[in-house]
C-alpha cells in the first residue's frame, strides 16, 4: 500500500533552507499538525533578513492548500498592508479583529468592547508583535490580555 506524506510548510518555501530554517520547519510543522495541550502559541522571531516573511508566506499557502482557517492581523493599518502585500490574501489590525465600537452620544468619548471569539480551529497570525502594548487603550485590559 502507498502511504501519502503529509505536505509540509517546506514545500511552499521558494528556497534551499538553511539549517536554522529546516529546524523551524520541522518545529512548524509538528505544532501545526498536533498541538500540545495547553500550547497554544508559536513564536517565529529572528533578526532581519532571516527570511522570517517568507515563511509566513509559505505558511498562508500552505493553510489554504489544506483548507485551514487562519486570519492575519498586525498592530497598525501600515504593518497589516505590509504583510496583506507579501502574504498576498488580505490582512486587518488586531484591533479591528477583536474590539468593535460601542455607540454612545456623539458628544461622549469613543468607547471600544471586546467582541467574543467565536472561532473555532482558527490560526491567527500576528506580525510586527514588537509594536504590541499592553497599555489599556482599548476593551477590558491590555491588547495582550485581551
Amino acid at each position: 500500500m502507498l502511504k501519502t506524506r503529509f505536505p509540509s510548510v517546506r514545500d511552499y518555501f521558494p528556497f534551499e533552507p538553511t539549517d536554522d530554517q529546516a529546524e523551524l520547519f520541522v518545529q512548524l510543522d509538528e505544532f501545526l499538525r498536533d498541538p500540545l495541550p495547553g500550547r497554544k502559541v508559536f513564536v517565529l522571531r529572528g533578526y532581519a533578513g532571516t527570511g522570517k516573511t517568507t515563511v509566513v508566506s509559505a505558511l498562508v499557502q500552505w493553510l489554504a492548500r489544506l483548507q485551514r482557517k487562519y486570519t492575519l492581523m498586525a498592530p497598525t493599518g501600515r504593518a497589516a498592508k505590509v504583510m496583506s502585500a507579501y502574504a498576498g490574501v488580505p490582512a486587518s489590525t488586531i484591533h479591528k479583529k477583536i474590539y468593535r465600537q460601542t455607540s454612545g452620544a456623539p458628544a461622549e468619548r469613543l468607547s471600544f468592547q471586546r467582541q467574543p471569539n467565536r472561532q473555532e480551529e482558527m490560526l491567527y497570525i500576528v506580525d510586527e508583535v514588537s509594536m504590541i502594548s499592553d497599555e489599556k487603550a482599548f476593551g477590558e485590559s491590555g491588547l495582550l490580555d485581551d
